[in-house]
């Protein structure tokens, strides 16, 4: 499962992140589970919104099952893929 959400950044995550007062920063949490439904492992990642953008792969591509490189999705300005 993965939520997607934003809100203002707290002080420590600005200057961390190299941003100013202010600023909105996306939260990308991803949740693995096992088949019995107990979480395995949660990422979560922090960028700053106004750098960054979400999408996903069947969106983006004209081909949904189509698989990209990480060459291809920097080269389409994706840095960050989940």
């Amino acid at each position: 499962m993965t939520l997607t959400t934003s809100r203002i950044a707290y002080e420590d995550e600005r200057a961390g992140l190299g941003m100013d007062y202010a600023e909105a920063i996306l939260i990308i949490r991803r949740t693995m589970a096992h088949a019995n439904g107990h979480p395995i492992e949660v990422t979560e990642v922090k960028a700053p919104a106004n750098r960054y953008e979400i999408g996903y792969s069947a969106e983006l591509a004209d081909d949904r099952s189509a698989v990209f490189t990480p060459e291809e999705l920097a080269d389409n300005g994706i840095a960050l893929v989940i």
